[in-house]
């Protein structure tokens, strides 16, 4: 027994079948953009692999972002610190001529000058920028971060600085017994302060143990007990005096008595007149041997000033995903690591940092000069010089191993790129030659279908189509 389709069944199943060669030939066309998943349902796998390389792919981009900005970043830190160390090197010569004792009035004043247009100099090339960012400015970036201080005519005004004590190799080995071995003590100034009586007697406090050594002990006594086979200070026998503190105060403390700059605080007082008397801090201490209390002044130095306005907080442009690394993230050098801190501004100070310690140093080496002192800088000067020098090319150093890091991690991210961007091709491309043979056979079909319906299919149908 035979089966009798209608004409309304053969019409339904025709249509239906011509309306699957047609989304047959639309996907075919939509692939012709180059990608064979638009939509989940297009492959589901093959689609949530490809957002997750779309995502890895977008993370990576950002990052090289991030790792070119730096290399900028620290590249013209780099240029900078170069250029600072070039005239760091010239203003160490200086320091040299400067100790001289041959040096007339006219090589004294001659030599100043030309230092203090390498310390204007040096303190121009620490404001440049980036754009519009200062790059030594740390997080403060938009703020100028190196300034002389100005009175109120506008002119660079002087202040009473406290005269250090700058220890050279052989005094640093001998009077400090707790020497971090883990810091480059080439790049640290080891200070003690500069005390007086008012009688031309000198002495010089290490702040750290409270004792203090008269001026011959300092020049020459040490290196005869060095000699004699004592390799460290003795504060009992070696030792002028020691200073005396207040009941409530345990160890002396620089900050009670100057500032981060190393500007001497003062005291105020009231006389007999009602008239109101400053002056310096000064301090009690007790000579060897004895049990009176005597007063030493602070030596202090009349040198102009400059002030840091930026901060010491680094920023970091991550490179890679994964754990934070402080340290290598790192871009930028703050006024503290490119001018280091000494005895006014270090971590047992009692201050924060200044962030211009060694441009204030330079500063007293220019007034030393000015003072025609060849022998502080023969002893001190050139210290301070050699120091100052020394921090840049520390510092410069450790820039320049993180741009290298920085350039290792660009070219591991730029191939890192073509591999993600390769497993995106393999995941979701199209194969041209394919589907140009499938696009045509499919049209073909499409119209030989189109053309068979009008001729099998009722005439109303055959127009409606």
């Amino acid at each position: 027994m035979g089966i009798r389709m209608s004409s309304n069944q053969f019409s339904y199943n025709y249509n239906l079948s011509l309306q699957k060669a047609y989304q047959r030939q639309t996907k075919l066309f939509e692939d012709a953009d180059g990608g064979s998943i638009h939509r989940p349902s297009d492959d589901s796998i093959g689609y949530n692999r490809l957002l997750h390389y779309k995502n890895n792919l977008s993370e990576n981009n950002q990052y090289q972002k991030n790792v070119k900005d730096a290399v900028s970043w620290m590249k013209t830190s780099d240029n900078s610190m170069t250029h600072i160390n070039e005239v760091m090197k010239t203003f160490i010569e200086k320091s040299v001529n400067a100790a001289n004792d041959d040096n007339n009035e006219g090589d004294w004043n001659a030599i100043a000058k030309e230092m203090e247009a390498h310390i204007q100099e040096i303190v121009s090339t620490a404001n440049a920028q980036e754009g519009q960012r200062f790059i030594f400015s740390g997080q403060r970036d938009l703020v100028q971060p190196f300034s002389w201080t100005k009175d109120g005519s506008g002119s660079v005004a002087l202040a009473e600085r406290g005269l250090a004590k700058n220890l050279d190799s052989a005094q640093t080995n001998f009077f400090k017994n707790d020497l971090d071995k883990s810091v480059d003590t080439t790049a640290v100034l080891n200070q003690m302060l500069t005390l007086n009586d008012g009688n031309g007697n000198t002495y010089y406090l290490d702040t750290q143990s409270g004792y203090f050594y008269d001026k011959e002990f300092m020049d020459s006594g040490y290196m005869e007990k060095s000699n004699l086979g004592q390799g460290k200070v003795d504060p009992a026998t070696d030792a002028a005096g020691q200073i005396v503190l207040d009941t409530d105060t345990t160890k002396f403390t620089v900050a009670d008595y100057f500032t981060n700059q190393g500007i001497i605080k003062t005291d105020t007082t009231t006389d007999s007149n009602g008239n109101t008397v400053t002056t310096n801090k000064n301090i009690e201490v007790q000579f060897t041997g004895s049990t009176d209390t005597t007063t030493l002044n602070f030596t202090t130095i009349e040198q102009a000033i400059i002030n840091y306005a930026g901060d010491n907080n680094h920023f970091s442009m991550v490179k890679i995903n994964g754990a934070a690394e402080p340290q290598s993230d790192t871009v930028n050098v703050t006024g503290q690591d490119l001018f280091g801190t000494d005895i006014f501004d270090n971590a047992e100070s009692g201050n924060e940092a200044s962030g211009c310690a060694m441009l204030n140093n330079m500063l007293t080496v220019l007034a030393k000069t000015e003072a025609h002192d060849n022998h502080w800088m023969t002893s001190d000067g050139i210290t301070i010089s050699n120091v100052a020098d020394t921090t840049v090319i520390v510092t410069q150093t450790h820039v320049g191993a993180r741009t290298q890091l920085y350039d290792s991690v660009l070219s591991m991210l730029e191939v890192q790129s073509d591999n993600i961007t390769e497993n995106i091709t393999n995941v979701s491309s199209t194969d041209v030659a394919k589907l140009a043979i499938d696009l045509m056979e499919a049209q073909t079909l499409y119209s030989m279908s189109l053309s068979l319906g009008g001729r099998i299919l009722p005439q109303s149908l055959a127009d409606y189509l």
